[in-house]
This record gives C-alpha cells, structure tokens and sequence, in this order.
C-alpha cells in the first residue's frame, strides 16, 4: 500500500497542500532545543497517526482515530496536539492512502467561535474533498510511503 499526497496546480505552481502543513514542523535555526524537540515529538505523531491507517490498509473507519465525515467522500485522521487538534483529510483508493488536506482546530473554544471553527471545517472538507476530485481525474500526487514508513535495511 502506497501514501500518496495529492498535489494541486495553482498559478503554475505545483503543491501538495498535506506536505506545505508538514512544512509548518520543520525546526527553525533561532528556536530553542525544547521547542525543536517539540516540534519533532509533534512530527513523529502525526507520522505514527498515518503509519497507524497504512498498518490497517487505509481503512476509512478506525474510531476514535479515523472516522468517516457523513455524507462526505473522505474520512478524517484526528491527531491531538498540545493545545490544538489535527485533522487530516484522506481517502484510500486501490492500494493508495491518499491525503489531502490538513486542518487545525482548538481543543477548546466558546460558543462565540464555535460557528468560525464550524465554518472552517466545513470550508476544509469542501477543499479536500475538491481536491479528491482532482486527484481522480489527473492522479496527480506524490508518494510518501518512505518518509512515512522507513525502509528495513536488508
């Protein structure tokens, strides 16, 4: 079974909007080694998350990690992190793991942004799943399986 990150082409541009949020993990040289060991700690998490769903053949229905969204064609991965939650955005087709997008929301908020955090989900699941409809039509994506699952050496 593949990992593949769907890719999207804007304005000649070509980017895998999964790996530009993994991007968001990466050490910067002024940070503190507590802070770049947390980032590292956060990246190793969501990496297990993912190795978790490839140990189970993509299955799209593994709660509490991996739910369905009703009346959606993709499934979510759902990652705590610190103070926040992560949701990845996936669908598994013939042997592929594809994600898509990835979305971060509070542990905890108020009824004043609970409809603001509300909206953002519904605005993430529209993209990813747009995005599943791209990646069907030109299968355009990148495979990830190596950095997700390293290779045994022989």
């Amino acid at each position: 079974m593949k990992i593949i990150a769907a890719l999207i082409s804007k304005n000649s541009l070509t980017i895998s909007p999964f790996l530009e949020y993994l991007q968001t993990y990466t050490p910067l040289a002024e940070e503190s080694s507590a802070q770049t060991e947390n980032r590292v700690k956060q990246i190793t998490h969501i990496k297990d998350s993912i190795k978790y769903l490839w140990e189970h053949n993509g299955a799209m229905n593994l709660p509490p990690l991996i739910e369905p969204y009703k009346n959606r064609k993709v499934s979510i991965i759902k990652i705590r992190l610190s103070q926040k939650l992560l949701r990845i955005a996936f669908t598994t087709i013939k042997g592929e793991i594809i994600l898509l997008e990835a979305v971060e929301k509070p542990k905890r908020y108020e009824n004043a942004t609970k409809n603001k955090v509300d909206r953002k989900i519904q605005q993430f699941l529209d993209d990813a799943e747009e995005l599943l409809e791209l990646y069907l039509k030109e299968h355009n994506g990148i495979d990830i399986t190596d950095r997700i699952i390293p290779k045994i050496p022989e």
